[in-house]
């Protein structure tokens, strides 16, 4: 290997880098002439536990590849031998599966410097206590106090450690892909502390399951979203839209009516008119009492643990008219509490005949394709409208249409069927499949507990840089936009591709080969014991069995013979565990597993 500045490139393969950013940009490409696959329409299963046998191996690893972080060998062995290959009996499975949560705040009299406000809250272990913004004299800079506490370091290594390890993995997805919908993001300085988010993670983390109506509810409601679009300054006085556009544009209707197949006449679905009405009905929620007082800073320790409250002296209690002279025109009443106007808001928001299409698309392009058919979305949307016993919004219901659709199981997909693997599901999905370790077990026996996709801190490593900083969004609009074209066909959408460049794709290709090797730069505060693929199953000996062994792990069987025979011919001068990491490095980095089909 030839050390290339801070990238370890295999030199005569730099080709196939080049080679792995072009077919990035044209696999999910129709072929010319090619039409758009629609399959049949019937939704057999989507809206109940109805038993859907996989068809095949590669049905099972491509599902679980769909609906988790990455199948595993006891994932696929428990749905075919278990579940005898059912599907929907997996999905049963992980509506009922108890939450792997995310910490709360506490605070307990235990800091000799902070008073706790009654009734003072116990701090379990990973709990965070609430902490002033300015760090206290014994949380200084480079401890793993300030790192916890005053970045979202611990909250990733919470994150990726349930993306690795937790039993909940289709809840725990679910939580990703509403993460990156209802984004709140620790860009905004203002909530980048540890104790500032975790509460917001934590209510998405149990409602990902449960009713929409619950979300838009409990969002409304979070102090973390309330601080960072702005919604705890809005008062009759003093209106701020920030809050009540967001929710109807990203969190809920978008921007133009939709049929319930997803297509649309470009009719807006709102005026400003309606973003000021929703303004004066989403007023005059604030922060509950504080936590706490730190004498030591002399602040305030202010409440990101508990739902806003209402300061009902400032709320606009007068009528309000939302999408006036539309067909979906609805009145909030005069003279309601504030709790019962924003009911009424949310209310009139879930019911609106856009909100399954519109949430149900954004989840498909998440969970499965890129570019679905509007079958597809029209199936997805009837089950967000009525999971099969007259409930609207029931999320269990939404994800099972979205992974037992016949367009998402259909194992001889059209040619734009499928999404390029955004980065962090990338190297999940490679280090649940292959297996991972640390590069020192007598440091830290934990395998998960330093993987963070981030620098924080200062401690900038150009390959670790992926444009995916988990809860640390650049905007509202999240790290890539939906409507982002593939380049090169602007009749496809290709949303990860809003992050992927020939810059990102070369330092993807270092990050694989840093992780492979065992050999990512460490750091003693935030990398000091950094997770490595374990690479000891795969076959050592003889090149063919190997890339083999790679084409069943990481590609489910479905290895072109042209990748094959590129692979074999590459590794052929080397031997024992160098010519593993270049095979696994090969196949990680080409286009067949970058694109997930």
């Amino acid at each position: 290997m030839k050390n290339v500045g801070q990238h370890y490139l295999v030199p005569h393969r730099h080709w196939l880098r080049l080679l792995a950013w072009f077919g990035l940009a044209t696999a999910m490409s129709c072929t010319p002439g090619s039409t758009l696959h629609t399959p049949g329409s019937n939704l057999q299963t989507s809206r109940t536990s109805k038993a859907v046998l996989a068809t095949s191996h590669n049905d099972v690893v491509r599902f679980l590849e769909q609906a988790t972080y990455g199948p595993t060998a006891a994932d696929i062995a428990h749905i075919e031998q278990d579940l005898g290959g059912d599907l929907s009996a997996w999905i049963d499975e992980q509506l009922a599966m108890p939450v792997s949560d995310y910490p709360t705040v506490c605070c307990d009299g235990s800091r000799a410097d902070t008073t706790c406000a009654d009734p003072v809250t116990a701090c379990g272990p990973e709990d965070f206590y609430a902490l002033p913004t300015t760090p206290p004299s014994d949380c200084p800079a480079n401890t793993e106090c300030r790192r916890d506490n005053y970045t979202m370091w611990k909250l990733q290594q919470i994150f990726y450690r349930n993306a690795l390890t937790a039993p909940d993995q289709l809840r725990q997805r679910m939580f990703f892909a509403l993460n990156q919908i209802l984004v709140t993001s620790a860009q905004d300085a203002a909530i980048n502390y540890a104790n500032y988010m975790t509460q917001y993670l934590q209510m998405l983390d149990e409602n990902a399951l449960g009713n929409y109506r619950d979300i838009l509810y409990a969002l409304s409601l979070n102090p973390t979203m309330g601080r960072y679009l702005d919604n705890i300054t809005n008062t009759r006085t003093q209106p701020n839209e920030n809050y009540a556009r967001e929710i109807m544009q990203l969190f809920s209707i978008g921007l133009v009516v939709l049929n319930p197949d997803g297509t649309t006449d470009g009719t807006p679905t709102y005026a400003q008119d309606t973003v000021t009405e929703l303004t004066r009905t989403l007023s005059v929620w604030v922060n509950a009492p504080r936590l706490g007082h730190n004498n030591g800073t002399n602040q305030d320790l202010t409440n990101y643990r508990d739902n806003l409250v209402a300061n009902a002296g400032r709320h606009d209690t007068g009528a309000k008219v939302l999408f006036a002279g539309s067909p979906f025109q609805a009145e909030v009443p005069a003279g309601q509490t504030v709790d019962q106007d924003l009911n009424s808001a949310i209310d009139i928001l879930f019911n609106h005949p856009n909100v399954g299409t519109f949430i149900g698309k954004a989840l498909i392009q998440m969970f499965v394709t890129s570019n679905p058919s509007p079958t597809y979305v029209a199936n997805v949307t009837a089950a967000f409208n009525d999971n099969g016993s007259g409930v609207r919004g029931d999320m269990g219901a939404v994800i099972r249409a979205v992974l037992l659709d016949p367009e998402a199981r259909d194992e001889s997909p059209a040619p734009e069927f499928g999404k390029l693997r955004e980065p962090v599901l990338a190297v999940t999905n490679l280090l649940r499949s292959i297996g991972y370790t640390v590069q020192n077990a007598t440091l830290d026996a934990d395998p998960v507990s330093d993987l963070a996709l981030t620098n924080p801190g200062g401690t900038a490593t150009t390959y670790l840089a992926q444009s995916q900083d988990v809860f640390r969004a650049p905007t509202v609009f999240n790290f890539f936009s939906p409507f982002f074209a593939v380049p090169g066909r602007s009749d496809l959408v290709g949303p990860e591709f809003n992050i992927y460049s020939t810059t990102t794709a070369l330092s993807r290709d270092n990050l694989f080969y840093q992780i492979i090797r065992g050999t990512v730069t460490p750091n003693s505060l935030y990398r000091p014991n950094f997770v490595a693929s374990d690479l000891s199953g795969l076959p050592a000996d003889d090149p063919d069995t190997l890339v083999e062994a790679l084409n069943q792990q990481l590609l489910h069987g479905q290895m072109t013979d042209d990748l094959r025979s590129i692979v074999v011919n590459a590794i052929s001068g080397v031997s024992g565990a160098q010519m593993v990491v270049e095979a696994t490095f090969l196949v990680s980095t080409s286009p067949a597993y970058q694109v997930q089909r």
